[in-house]
């Protein structure tokens, strides 16, 4: 069953105006947006496609992401294919 995310499953608050309204929301590779860890229009759904791609459904996993985003995310992973990748490859190594 994929996972569906409310703004109430994230730890962190996060602003519901998406600066990039005009494309839409992450779906998959690949993506060359830039991405926004900042606002939830971004986040909720780059969590839910890392933890469906990992059969992740727990919501401390949902922290787990948001937290790797917010403080070991690199400054080079920018896109939202980058980022997309870059959690992957994270989880892998973590789960």
């Amino acid at each position: 069953m994929a996972v569906k995310l409310n703004s109430s499953d994230l730890k962190y608050v996060y602003s519901k105006f998406a600066t990039n309204g005009e494309f839409p929301k992450f779906s998959g590779k690949p993506d060359d947006r830039k991405f926004n860890r900042h606002e939830e229009y971004e986040m909720i759904p780059m969590i839910e496609q890392v933890m469906n791609d990992h059969n992740l459904s727990d919501s401390g996993d949902v922290h787990i992401i948001e937290d790797m985003i917010h403080t070991k995310m690199p400054s080079e992973a920018r896109s939202r294919g980058e980022v997309y990748d870059w959690l992957r490859s994270e989880l892998r190594r973590k789960f």
